[in-house]
């Protein structure tokens, strides 16, 4: 069996887009408590949970989410996250 060469530049702008999502992730969840904390006292449980997800298209809906809910209960139940 033969390896493939090592690709270093592969491997630093792989480890770069990966920081960079990382990053882009925590942003928009950061984005999500927020919004929410203007509405309610955020439970340390759903801030958790919230700051756990790295899924930009989930936080994405979130953020329209909680753009227009009314309440904790409100955005939870939009966002399909168990209470």
């Amino acid at each position: 069996m033969v390896m493939p060469e090592f690709d270093a530049e592969l491997h630093d702008r792989t480890t770069r887009e990966i920081g960079y999502n990382e990053g882009k992730a925590v942003g928009k969840a950061e984005t999500v408590c927020d919004m929410l904390s203007d509405i309610c006292l955020l439970p340390k449980i759903w801030r958790g949970r919230i700051m756990a997800e790295r899924d930009i298209d989930t936080l994405d809906t979130w953020i329209q989410i909680a753009r227009r809910a009314g309440s904790l209960e409100e955005f939870l139940a939009k966002a399909r996250l168990e209470t």
